[in-house]
């Protein structure tokens, strides 16, 4: 995340950082997770998702969360929100 922050940093906002979480952090680890099953429904997927997101005390990863996140990146100024 840091690493796209700093690549994006002239056009960063709240709703890029969430996006990219989704898209490529949270998709890439709960595929890691589902490795071994030979199909996953996407009930499946978001079961398994929602199990990542609770071991580090979230329901739902929103816009308010990326922010404090975004916020964290040292010489990073969140837009948005």
């Amino acid at each position: 995340m840091k690493e796209y922050g700093h690549e994006n940093l002239s056009e960063l906002s709240v709703e890029m950082m969430h996006t990219d979480f989704h898209i490529t952090v949270i998709k890439s680890l709960v595929i890691e997770r589902l490795q071994g099953k030979e199909t996953t429904s996407d009930s499946e997927f978001e079961e398994e998702k929602l199990k990542l997101l609770q071991e580090y005390g979230l329901s739902c990863l929103d816009h308010t969360t990326t922010y404090r996140h975004e916020s964290s990146i040292p010489h990073v100024q969140p837009q948005g929100l």
